[in-house]
């Protein structure tokens, strides 16, 4: 059965390549909530590859001081998997993965799904595997 230590491992390695993502110009069409989405999707679909079952592609919605947000994450055999949180003035780490979380719980969730990668992501996708693989 697949280790939560390796998890953590792979999550710092998903977030550096993100991080490096975000910084090229190919990404600069996509808004930020189409890039955490992807990230989330992405990196679900790669803990699956790896043997992790039952990975849940998360979403929620809420309004703080008036201010519209929306966020995605993962959920897996009761953790909370989150690559992308440190956007929000509350969100925790940059890399964040725990059993519970006040800030997760503060959107209302409006979707979840098994993580998939659509056609309009998969030569992205590729490129993540390669650099997972490496």
């Amino acid at each position: 059965m697949p280790k939560v230590d390796h998890i953590r491992l792979y999550l710092q390695c998903a977030r550096n390549y993100f991080e490096d993502l975000a910084k090229q110009q190919e990404t600069i069409f996509l808004s930020v909530s189409q890039k955490i989405s992807t990230a989330s999707h992405t990196l679900g679909c790669f803990l699956i590859s790896q043997g992790y079952e039952k990975v849940c592609y998360a979403a929620g919605e809420r309004t703080v001081s008036e201010q519209y947000q929306t966020h995605a994450w993962l959920e897996w055999n009761g953790w909370i998997i989150d690559i992308t949180a440190d956007q929000f003035a509350d969100g925790p780490s940059a890399v964040f993965m725990e059993r519970g979380s006040e800030f997760h719980r503060s959107f209302t969730r409006d979707y979840e799904s098994e993580p998939e990668i659509s056609s309009c992501i998969a030569a992205q996708n590729q490129k993540f595997l390669r650099y997972m693989e490496s």
